[in-house]
């Protein structure tokens, strides 16, 4: 589950932050003088929020003092602060702790405490009040004095940090939920539940598992103090406090348990060649395009031996390029320097010791000030000697990233066993901390109709031989090490990597939160359709880097829905106020491209199943789409002819989109609209559920409107012909029909539907099947048999017995005048366009006739055809 704040302003949407990450407030001792440096730590790591620990009770009582030692208004603590919130920062005042004394124990009735409070946060100018608690407090006390604060100051945010009793519990009932329900019921505006997942007990193999489950456990125990509350509002309060590195209890907090809590999205960093002078252009990159990252290939071995060089000709310090790496890099850009590659010498051959390999790897890095090494592997090479001079440069330089890049053998195998499973085995028997595993999705066999299928599962196969290097490692965990790179384009073995790939890989690393993400090369990235594969082009048809806007673009529309689809469960103070949120919601939705919509889906968990079981399908939560439907059934509650393009359009758009983009989606909405069959004795327009008032809509005099719920049928159909008039009737889908070309049978062409069947025929269809009128779509009593009751010999002679004649005793004069007359009255109705007979061409649409006469010569022709083939 993903945790996120989200504001819902009534009426206004207001974003807070384009990727709906959580606020990152880490704790930070005041009283720490070598280490509360607010600003610099901004400056260096980009804080810009702390948690300050801890005001507590002091010497003088009730009166807050930092770690119950050193004055609340300290004069060089206060100018820190000042200065970290002018340069744009924010602070968290957290009271209590592990050591008090606790304010809350200092101060003996509401008013002492509420006065306290107000004091820290006045001197400090915060607006955001923590209460760990870590022992006993009169909770009661403690409630009256935040409900107290919050009538004065309306905008302050109140979190609670807890701790955890165990991965399967949550938090300590006596000093957690007791807590939650005291202040919920004294009226205090509770804004943060923040566990704290440290020194509790657990059975995981992975102690980020274990951090996660605890987080899980608290957000259920949330439901108990506030059930009114949607999963998702809860996951908007909650908050996640892990220690760091090693805890009390021997469990060890580390970096990938960090990426995995983060749950950070894939680092983009296309690969580009650092010696094609025209396109070496970081800074032009980054204003035009927005790439914030490349790899730069390759640093070689050289002319000079273990003196790396670029591309094995340039020198390592060309002043041109680091020039260009430097602005760049002031730019607020990054660099991964890329050893190795197709062609060579490759350093790990040219250097012939560990500690030469690895001088050679620090020259390289401390030119280019990168902190990521990169090594791709197409050769053999001494892994023993390329992990151990690795690992002397990680063990001078701690935080170096090192990610391996491999060669892929088969989509079902994933990298080659020499050149990539025992190169990551050796490197970990040698205690090199590998980042990323970079398989490069390009040039294997694969037996797939997609490459950008054959794509992904190569990287999932990559993924299942990481477990026999890490089999204590989490299948997440080792997702937020896997990178992919595919080749742009044709590659050389003829199979091409397209735009839509590409939005599919993009889609896929999202899901997966995988760790990096790539593509070889950015100089390849213009079209030159037709021509040979090479290095400055992709050989397929395409816009000047377009696959680099599609790798970034897509993850930001992927936000973007993120954002959306929190949006539409935020509760507002009116239903109104609700309806107008939701629906400027789904207009903006309707912009979205379509594989964006998978985003509005999330995996269910078992630690993390909706509370409705309504909103669990195929695994899936699909809380988001029951409120898009329940929006719909709203909006055609209350609609006229003259306002539905407004009220309906939107709604019938968006998900209609995402149900052709996502199975998972369709199949719900289906279920839900257009479910399996049991009485067909009304026609399907009559009646009150959300398929009859679609129906009906499908002949509305709005043409826009008319067509979109159409198309939204006929996509939940699978735009299968014969499936749509099951549900429809002929008569109501005769428009989309005749508009499509399938008036004749057939089936749409615009998704990518499987061909796994849907249909389950209810017993009651089954009974009425073959007596359900087509046109109509619905069951018709047989007419009385006139001749029910006869004998065989009755039935023959009334067989005989000449039939009335509408037309006896007129002359042929008088026949020939009303044919005539009958003619003529149709032909007016089509010339004043009351009504335009049409035939039915053989692409399956009408077209209108000259004159009403030609129908009868087509049903003459018609007629003729058919005796032939008897014949």
């Amino acid at each position: 589950m993903k945790l996120q704040l989200v504001l819902c302003v009534l009426s206004a949407v207001v974003l807070i932050e384009a990727k709906r990450e959580p606020k990152f407030a880490p704790y930070i001792d005041v009283t720490a003088a070598n280490d509360f440096k607010l600003t610099d730590l901004k400056n260096k790591y980009g804080v810009t929020a702390f948690s300050l620990a801890f005001a507590l009770g002091g010497t003088a009582g009730c009166s807050p003092m930092w770690g119950g030692q050193v004055a609340i208004d300290d004069k060089n603590i206060i100018d820190n602060i000042k200065a970290f919130k002018a340069a744009g920062g924010d602070v968290i005042v957290s009271t209590g702790g592990a050591l008090g004394p606790y304010l809350e124990q200092s101060c003996h009735s509401a008013g002492e405490l509420a006065n306290a409070y107000k004091r820290v946060l006045s001197v400090t100018g915060s607006s955001h009040l923590d209460i760990d608690i870590e022992t006993t407090v009169n909770i009661d006390l403690m409630s009256q004095a935040l409900a107290q604060v919050q009538k004065e100051m309306s905008s302050l945010t109140v979190s609670f940090t807890l701790m955890v009793q165990g991965d399967d519990y949550g938090v300590i009932d006596s000093l957690g939920v007791q807590v939650l329900k005291n202040a919920a019921k004294h009226g205090v505006n509770v804004d943060i539940v923040n566990p704290m997942t440290m020194e509790f007990g657990s059975s995981k193999k992975s102690w980020g598992d274990a951090v996660i489950a605890a987080a899980e456990a608290t957000h259920k125990q949330m439901k108990q103090v506030w059930p009114q509350k949607s999963d998702q509002e809860l996951y908007s309060m909650l908050g996640v406090t892990p220690m760091l590195g090693k805890n009390f209890n021997g469990k060890i907090f580390n970096q990938d348990h960090a990426r995995q809590l983060a749950k950070r999205e894939p680092k983009f960093a296309p690969y580009i060649d650092v010696t094609a002078a025209n396109d070496f252009k970081l800074t032009d990159l980054k204003n035009k395009y927005g790439v914030t990252a490349f790899s730069l290939a390759f640093a070689l071995g050289g002319t000079a031996g273990c003196s790396p060089m670029w591309g094995g000709q340039v020198a390592i310090d060309d002043k041109n390029i680091i020039d260009n790496i430097k602005a760049f890099k002031a730019a607020g850009g990054d660099v991964i320097v890329s050893t190795g590659g197709a062609l060579g010498p490759y350093l790990e051959q040219s250097c012939h010791s560990a500690g030469e390999l690895a001088n050679a790897y620090k020259r390289v890095l401390s030119v280019t000030g990168s902190s990521h090494l990169d090594i791709d592997i197409e050769t053999t090479v001494n892994i023993d000697l390329m992990s151990q001079a690795l690992a002397q440069v990680q063990k001078e330089m701690s935080s170096l990233t090192v990610s391996f890049t491999l060669m892929v053998q088969g989509d079902d195998y994933g990298v080659i066993d020499s050149l990539g499973v025992q190169v990551l085995k050796n490197a970990a028997k040698h205690g090199v901390n590998v980042d990323i595993v970079n398989p490069m999705t390009m040039e294997f066999g694969s037996s797939k109709k997609s490459w950008g299928d054959a794509v992904i599962a190569a990287a999932e196969a990559t993924h299942k031989q990481m477990k026999q290097v890490w089999p204590q490692k989490s299948d997440q965990e080792l997702y937020s090490m896997l990178g992919v790179t595919p080749m742009l384009g044709k590659n050389f073995n003829g199979k091409i990597f397209n735009q839509d790939h590409a939005r599919q890989l993009v889609n896929w690393a999202k899901q997966k939160q995988i760790g990096h993400l790539s593509f070889w090369s950015i100089n390849r990235d213009r079209g030159c359709a037709g021509k040979p594969v090479g290095p400055t082009c992709s050989s397929i048809s395409e816009q000047d880097h377009e696959f680099t806007k599609i790798f970034i673009e897509e993850a930001h529309f992927l936000r973007l829905v993120s954002i959306l689809h929190d949006l539409l469960l935020c509760d507002t103070k009116s239903k109104d106020k609700k309806e107008d949120l939701q629906s400027h919601t789904v207009n903006l939705l309707t912009s979205m491209p379509a594989p964006s919509f998978e985003e509005l889906l999330s995996p269910v968990t078992e630690m993390g199943r909706p509370d409705n079981p309504d909103h669990e399908y195929d695994e899936m939560n699909v809380e988001v789409i029951a409120v898009l439907l329940q929006f719909l059934s709203k909006r055609l509650d209350n609609h006229t002819v003259q306002n539905s393009r407004e009220r309906l359009a939107p709604v019938l758009t968006c998900l209609s989109e995402a149900s052709r983009a996502n199975a998972t989606i369709r199949k719900y909405l289906r279920l839900k609209i257009l479910p399996p069959l049991k009485d067909v004795k009304e026609r399907p327009e009559e009646g009150t559920t959300l398929r009859n008032r679609l129906v009906r809509l499908m002949t509305s005099p709005h043409t826009e409107v008319k067509e979109l719920v159409a198309d939204f049928l006929f996509v939940l159909c699978k735009e299968n012909v014969s499936r749509l008039i099951k549900y429809t009737g002929y008569g109501n889908a005769a428009g989309l029909l005749a508009n499509r070309g399938l008036m004749l049978g057939g089936a749409g062409n615009t998704g990518n539907y499987s061909s796994e069947s849907e249909e389950s025929d209810t017993e009651e269809y089954s009974q009425y099947k073959d007596k359900i009128n087509p046109v109509t779509g619905c069951y018709e009593e047989p007419k009385p048999d006139p001749m029910a009751g006869m004998t065989a010999e009755q039935k023959e002679y009334e067989a005989i017995q000449p039939k009335p004649d509408p037309m006896a005793g007129m002359t042929a004069e008088q026949k020939e005048y009303e044919a005539i007359r009958l003619v003529e009255m149709i032909d007016k109705l089509a010339k004043t366009g009351v009504v335009k007979p049409c035939r039915v061409g053989e692409d399956g649409k009408p077209h209108p006739v000259e004159h009403i006469l030609e129908l009868q010569q087509m049903v003459v022709q018609s007629k003729r055809k058919d005796s032939e083939t008897d014949d």
